[in-house]
């Protein structure tokens, strides 16, 4: 990999990647696969700011060996030759050997097994990794041949080059060439017309070895493998996870069935010509056991939630196995439209609980519990009616037992600052600063609730911290990215389930929605650079819009250009428009190379190189505020990379509509699409009258 500091455009970041082509394709169209599969993975793959070339394939600058050979055994002869070949090739460049999870774990070196990238291979290791050596010398070449098994001397080497007059002791080529010592070729010379011209006489036993004897081509001699892995094979690049055993922790069974049958408190507590005082006792007893078991019961239930009150999502039920149960005897359309708003759920609970019903005789105890004692049936039986509003009693999620337990397990504002506080824990140990966070993240957009909303982006970005953090500092995937277009759309009703996913909202605030929405995925990161989808992440844009369209779409201006503005760039974008220069001068810059001296088309001067811009919509007043302008420079400065400019423009609408045909041309441009891509003329004219709308605007702010 080399770095070209010479371009036309002045970036620094654009590289040229020279690959070694296995010596078993020879067909030149193949060759050229090779280079264009790399260079697709090299820009897959690239920074912020960076731009991989066209890979080229390494050229052979062939050498000859002139010098002699004493080897152990004749029949070995191939063996030997063959091995010698394959240690200088790899002396010369270093073939990269991946290690599995077993060895890297007997070596102790699991931080580096979690700290790399996802590998399906096994992993690299630095030791492994050489650089190509583009001069060798004889004394190196010498302790390379004499480590190999089989070999007993060898002298007086020389090297000769096509070329180079005569014989030396040093060979160097380019660094687009990759030395070949051709072992086979010089040890056929031995055998010619003119053998004091260059050769390299094999020799055993003190009698020199014929060239008749020598073997027609030398093949490839591949190291050992690492231990019960199979060359060519996947190496095991994780550990067996161990399986677990179900435990159901919830369940909870009432100390009142452990009592004796005196005390009157189990499942046949009562008899049938019990005294009102004999009832009055067993209840009495049952009350102040009750309370005992319900603070079992909780206990276990928070036990039960450990993993939710730890996850990165936040919890929805404070009684899941309630919930549960209130679904369990519905069809699908009832689960769909449940007879009650949101049964069971509320936002982020951190203390779990369930109810007692399945304790003995425990109706008389609950309150309210006789609410559903009506019928409408004058012919029901007492005891049907009994029994049905008991079922209707404990299907009811908002009965008087469960409300008073929901209220008193939970007040609303110590959860919230307490899930803040578990939140900013997990933050901490994935080495996050929580206040940095609260810094991006302090407009209440979501729920108008301070708290509530740091919450909601705390949970937000650990759901997705793991590709935010895997993909820092890349850029997106220019030409695997959807293509966009640059048609403004009409803003119609159910534009908000386009833009957050759904279009209504219950009593509480439901974040499993909010969490689906926000999800991030691979696509994302092609789309997108990492950079884009955090800034849009933390500062909530998708909210942020949405609000916006639906103040305007409720008075009923939906033909404005603000209006239909904003949804493009919610839809179409995420929020603003980022742009790279050096992409957009690498490409321009060809017009530079390719316009004649005495022509008189004039192009635009190209941007300031290694720049970043971020253009946002200044009709929303959010955006022109000095408080985000803050945030954004704190973002900035936090987040990208450091040999990176930025730059952020704040446009009127009009600005705006003038800026995305152009950016989407340009955008659609850099998806691959043909062949010549790399040097398409549409892509360099897209590129030029992008520079030329920038040009003509004024920056907020350099940072």
């Amino acid at each position: 990999v080399v770095p070209i500091t010479n371009h036309p455009s002045g970036i620094i970041g654009i590289y040229q990647l020279f690959l070694l082509i296995n010596s078993r394709i020879t067909v030149q169209a193949e060759i050229d696969n090779v280079c264009k599969a790399a260079f697709f993975q090299a820009n897959k793959a690239r920074n912020l700011g960076e731009i991989f070339l066209m890979p080229l394939a390494l050229t052979k600058a062939t050498c000859q060996l002139q010098g002699k050979l004493v080897i152990s055994n004749q029949r070995d002869l191939s063996t030997v030759l063959s091995a010698i070949q394959s240690a200088i090739n790899e002396y010369i460049f270093p073939t990269v050997k991946p290690e599995g999870y077993e060895r890297l774990v007997e070596n102790n070196q699991v931080n580096e097994i979690f700290n790399g990238p996802l590998l399906s291979q096994g992993w690299i290791q630095a030791r492994s990794l050489g650089n190509k050596k583009n001069k060798l010398r004889t004394t190196e070449l010498s302790q390379v041949i004499s480590s190999v098994p089989g070999v007993e001397s060898i002298s007086n080497l020389l090297f000769t080059q096509q070329g180079v007059a005569g014989s030396q002791n040093w060979v160097a080529c380019k660094e687009s060439e990759i030395l070949f010592i051709d072992l086979l070729g010089s040890a056929l010379l031995s055998g010619g017309s003119n053998p004091s011209a260059g050769m390299l006489v094999i020799s055993c036993n003190g009698k020199q070895i014929s060239t008749d004897l020598l073997p027609k081509s030398l093949s490839v001699v591949y190291t050992k493998p690492e231990k019960n892995i199979l060359y060519g094979a996947s190496v095991k690049n994780q550990t067996t996870l161990p399986t677990g055993k179900f435990r159901d922790i919830n369940s909870y069974y009432s100390i009142q069935h452990t009592f004796p049958e005196i005390f009157r408190v189990g499942i046949d507590a009562l008899v049938a010509n019990a005294t009102d005082f004999q009832i009055a006792q067993s209840r009495q007893l049952k009350g102040y056991l009750t309370l005992f078991d319900q603070v079992l019961a909780n206990q276990f239930s928070q036990l039960a939630g450990l993993g939710q009150l730890f996850s990165f999502k936040n919890a929805t039920c404070a009684a899941p196995s309630d919930r549960q149960a209130y679904f369990a005897v519905k069809d699908t359309y009832e689960r769909a439209n449940p007879q009650y708003p949101v049964p069971f759920r509320n936002f982020s609970p951190t203390y779990f609980y369930q109810s007692l019903y399945h304790v003995p005789n425990i109706r008389p105890l609950l309150k309210n519990s006789d609410v559903f004692g009506f019928s409408l049936d004058p012919n029901e039986s007492n005891k049907v009616l009994i029994n049905d509003s008991w079922i209707e009693y404990q299907r009811d999620p908002y009965n008087s037992y469960m409300k008073g337990l929901m209220e008193f397990m939970e007040d609303e504002k110590n959860n919230v600052q307490r899930r803040n506080e578990i939140l900013d824990h997990l933050l901490a140990r994935h080495g996050e600063s929580p206040l940095l966070l609260e810094t991006f993240i302090e407009d209440t957009l979501y729920t108008g609730d301070s708290m509530k909303d740091k919450v909601i982006f705390k949970s937000l970005y650990l759901q997705n911290l793991g590709l935010l953090s895997y993909y820092r500092q890349k850029g997106h995937n220019f030409m695997g990215a959807r293509r966009i277009s640059a048609d403004i759309p009409k803003v119609t009703k159910g534009f908000e389930k386009r833009i957050l996913g759904w279009d209504s909202t219950d009593f509480v605030i439901d974040s499993e929605k909010i969490d689906r929405v926000e999800k991030l995925g691979q696509q994302d990161f092609i789309d997108y650079s990492a950079v884009e989808l955090k800034f849009c992440l933390l500062f909530g844009l998708k909210a942020l819009y949405k609000n916006y369209i639906s103040g305007l779409f409720a008075a009923n201006i939906t033909e404005r250009i603000e209006i239909t503005t904003a949804q493009w760039m919610i839809e179409k974008r995420i929020g603003f428009i980022f742009l790279e220069t050096s992409l957009i001068n690498f490409y321009a810059s060809a017009s530079l190379v390719n316009t004649k001296p005495d022509s008189e088309q004039s192009t635009p001067a190209l941007l300031t190189p290694n720049q970043l811009i971020f253009i946002f919509p200044s009709f929303i007043s959010n955006f022109t505020s000095a408080a985000f302008q803050k945030r954004l420079d704190l973002f900035i400065e936090n987040e990208t990379p450091v040999r990176l400019q930025t730059q952020y423009y704040f446009l009127e609408a009009n600005q705006i509509q003038k800026i995305i045909p152009a950016f989407t041309d340009w955008h659609n441009c850099l998806v691959y699409n043909d062949p010549d891509h790399f040097f398409n003329q549409w892509l360099t004219k897209s590129a030029l009258e992008l520079i030329t709308l920038l040009h003509e605007l004024t920056p907020i702010s350099n940072a």
